[in-house]
């Protein structure tokens, strides 16, 4: 395939075949060669991050019991399985409601996987800066995205505990404007972010259309009524208006189904 970066496009095969290297360009294989360069496609073509979100639930949809209770939706293999897609791809991203509610570490922790970078999504920088997710030996840093109207004490805390701050313009909720952060974050050479909840930041992605993939994990349970939906925003009045989604593949990982989707666009 050719290089999606325009400004340097053809630089590649003329380098090769100035070595003696034999190039052949392959239209047949250009759609395989594009889905295995997904990230960086993207990444070149829009200047911002590919962006997946993840999300387990049970069959009715919901991402916990009525108490909040979260552990454990999935099986093992499915868990083990986004410990994958942390390896994978360059950040993981989380609102400050599951980093207070869970205290997650937010590593991959299969053999010889790297952590991604981590990053909390914080408006008012709330997070404690004796949070897990800056107490752990990890090569990547953990960023804390919030707006220019979070407490200084509060910013200088979690900084002195050893996160790095990105500086958000508000949106206008006052919370973190999202498309300035995937700006930032693509500014620091981030081609993909796994956004792994909560219910309030991935229904900011999905209404906003700042999403490029889903992986939901259905577990073989029901939680009912009291449970939280994973998807967090104020839907349409009328069905017809729901935004829409196209499959592109499902699979079983051990007891669980994984659905993959992306945006109708």
């Amino acid at each position: 395939m050719e290089d999606p970066n325009v400004r340097v496009r053809g630089r590649g095969f003329a380098l090769l075949r100035e070595a003696g290297i034999e190039v052949e360009l392959d239209s047949t294989l250009t759609e395989r060669a594009t889905a295995l360069n997904q990230a960086f496609v993207h990444f070149s073509r829009t200047s911002r991050p590919l962006v997946t979100l993840k999300a387990a639930v049970t069959l009715d949809g919901k991402l916990a019991a009525a108490s909040g209770d979260s552990r454990w939706v999935t099986g093992p293999r499915a868990r083990a399985m986004v410990h994958g897609l942390r390896d994978e791809l360059d950040a993981v991203l989380v609102g400050i409601g599951t980093a207070l509610a869970d205290d997650p570490r937010l590593t991959a922790r299969g053999p010889g996987q790297r952590d991604p970078v981590r990053v909390v999504v914080d408006s008012s920088a709330r997070l404690p800066p004796d949070a897990r997710i800056l107490r752990q030996r990890s090569a990547a840093p953990t960023l804390v995205a919030c707006t220019l109207r979070a407490p200084a004490a509060r910013v200088e805390a979690v900084q002195r505990a050893g996160a790095g701050i990105v500086r958000c313009r508000a949106d206008r909720a006052g919370r973190v404007d999202l498309k300035d952060l995937l700006r930032r974050l693509a500014g620091r050479g981030l081609t993909s972010v796994l956004v792994e909840g909560g219910a309030g930041i991935h229904g900011s992605f999905l209404s906003q259309g700042l999403w490029d993939e889903l992986y939901l994990f259905i577990a073989p349970k029901v939680a009912g009524e009291g449970g939280p939906s994973w998807a967090g925003f104020e839907g349409p009045r009328r069905m017809d208006q729901a935004p829409g989604v196209r499959i592109v593949d499902s699979s079983r990982v051990g007891d669980d189904l994984l659905v993959t989707a992306r945006p109708v666009r």
